[in-house]
């Protein structure tokens, strides 16, 4: 049976000092390996996330259209705030770009 010996933080890549000090070398080894390789999944995901977002966004467009007003509705906040932190996040790396 496993047990618990630390964390790790799945976005920064850290691992903590009670998991360090309770995992063998090899033990924190995989541990470092498996990380490593749960990021780039990670990042390549976002990378094709971003590379599929306008049919993402068209298939919600049809979707608004073939679905019912309250199922709509139930998801249009999550939506809509979604969408506005997108637009923060496009803006602020834009203005740093313009900045450079």
């Amino acid at each position: 049976m496993s047990k618990p010996v630390g964390s790790v933080n799945l976005i920064n890549g850290t691992i903590s000092d009670t998991a360090k000090q309770s995992l063998t070398p090899e033990e924190f080894g995989g541990v470092e390996a498996w990380l490593e390789r749960k990021q780039d999944i990670d990042r390549r995901k976002r990378q094709l996330d971003a590379e599929l977002f306008s049919t993402t966004v068209g298939n919600m467009i049809q979707w608004t259209k073939e679905a019912s007003a309250d199922e709509v509705g139930a998801r249009a906040e999550d939506i809509l705030f979604a969408l506005k932190d997108l637009q923060y996040a496009v803006a602020a790396r834009a203005k740093e770009q313009m900045a450079a």
